[in-house]
């Protein structure tokens, strides 16, 4: 006779029937750095009905001839399914490593799709909450001096897509050079790059001791350039942050290494999303004018100090990255000249339209899209120091995140050619003619 599944038992047919679908996926390769205990809490998890997914980092620290050992930490930083107790990074790793050396640091988190792709009608998870990490690195030489040349931080994006993902870290010998800061926009072209200038001082919010040693926390706010939009008479142009899911713009990270020899420099770590708190559409561009649009960012600063097995200071490293959009404006930024004809991929619109950036769906490079800030920043009011901060040409748009749009408003009801710059909707920059 036919007997329902009791629940539990039902529960567990189907966490099991999941992993299975979910390890077929999972390679030979994943396995084999797999330990049991890994897959034990994996499995756990699913069947407790709070399933978790994996990443796991094998990071390989410089296995140059002058390098004796280093120092090397992993951080998390917190992400909206994941946020930390303090809103900073939390530390996941800290040891000491020889030349050449290979760590492996886990990472559980919360298996929530925030992507859907299709397979033949199919839907399938394409990947869970990106993940950022920022891995520092301090070698020392034979004779326990630093090597100043050996120390830097890293800031690793990872997307994870499947429930165990291996991720390969590979750090460089030396500090990779910062991005080459662009030229400035000279008005009337409507196109090409623009450096704005800003300034904000780090206010510090909370001190404490960790694993390494001493720390310090704190934040500052600070307008940021992010595009432009151009206005053809007749027609008016904004940039809107939707609200929900909320907008998401990637800007420059940067690090800082000092120890008890050197002084470093603020370098660039690498790129990070910043999520908007707010929605809205800036004030319009019209009748042939340009206008910067502006966006209020609050970077995160913290400084870490790393003692010896003694308690004395071997070395501190500083990092600023940003964390929330908290504002959008728009400034005169000159004129557009509108072109004398119209590329082939134009489109021909009439009416009111909504442009979104992110029509090729998600994706990450670390190219720049030519618009840039000089940042001015002020520590307590005493150091000072400028950065470049760049705009990125990499897009979210998923469940937790949506890129911005252009507002086009043809009050004129004429019709009007539009296009991405470079036929690329990564530039945040459309081009119009009038029709």
């Amino acid at each position: 006779m036919y007997r329902a599944l009791l629940p539990n038992k039902r529960k567990r047919l189907i966490a099991l029937t999941l992993m299975a679908i979910a390890f077929l996926s999972v390679s030979a390769a994943t396995l084999y750095v797999l330990s049991g205990d890994d897959l034990q809490v994996i499995i756990n998890s699913w069947l407790s009905g709070k399933p978790k997914a994996m990443n796991k980092l094998i990071v390989t620290v410089p296995n140059a001839p002058q390098v004796s050992y280093c120092y090397v930490a992993v951080r998390r930083l917190p992400t909206p399914m994941e946020p930390t107790k303090d809103g900073f990074s939390q530390l996941l790793y800290f040891g000491r490593v020889g030349r050449g050396g290979i760590i492996v640091v886990r990472h559980m988190f919360n298996a929530i799709p925030v992507a859907y792709g299709t397979d033949k009608s199919e839907v399938y998870v394409k990947y869970y909450e990106p993940k950022y990490y920022i891995i520092s690195v301090f070698c020392f030489g034979s004779n326990g001096k630093p090597l100043h040349n050996y120390s830097y931080s890293k800031l690793v994006e990872i997307t994870p897509s499947k429930l165990v993902n291996v991720n390969y870290v590979s750090l460089p010998l030396r500090r990779e050079p910062s991005v080459i800061q662009p030229d400035r926009l000279s008005p009337g072209t409507g196109g090409g790059e623009y450096d704005y200038q800003s300034s904000c001082n780090i206010v510090i919010t909370k001190t404490g001791d960790d694993l390494e040693g001493p720390y310090e926390k704190g934040y500052c706010d600070t307008w940021l350039a992010f595009t432009y939009v151009n206005s053809v008479p007749g027609l008016k142009t904004a940039i809107k942050f939707l609200d929900y899911p909320p907008a998401g713009v990637y800007f420059t990270a940067f690090t800082k290494h000092d120890d008890f020899l050197n002084e470093g420099k603020w370098e660039v770590s690498g790129k990070k999303i910043a999520r908007s708190i707010i929605s809205g559409t800036t004030p319009y561009a019209s009748d042939g004018d340009m206008e910067l649009i502006l966006v209020k960012v609050r970077y995160k600063y913290e400084y870490h100090e790393i003692d010896g097995p003694d308690g004395g200071y071997l070395m501190d490293t500083e990092q600023l990255y940003p964390s929330e959009i908290r504002g959008i404006n728009a400034v005169p930024a000159g004129w557009y000249v509108e072109p004398s004809t119209h590329p082939s991929y134009a489109t021909l619109l009439r009416g009111s339209y909504d442009i979104s950036f992110g029509l090729g769906g998600s994706e990450e490079t670390d190219e720049v899209t030519g618009v840039s800030t000089s940042l001015t920043v002020t520590l307590e009011d005493a150091v000072s120091f400028t950065l470049t901060v760049n705009v990125y040409k990499a897009v979210r748009s998923d469940q937790q995140y949506s890129p911005p749009h252009l507002v086009v408003d043809d009050y004129s009801n004429e019709g009007y050619w539009w296009w991405f710059k470079n036929d690329d909707p990564l530039t945040y920059t459309v081009f119009l003619e009038r029709g």
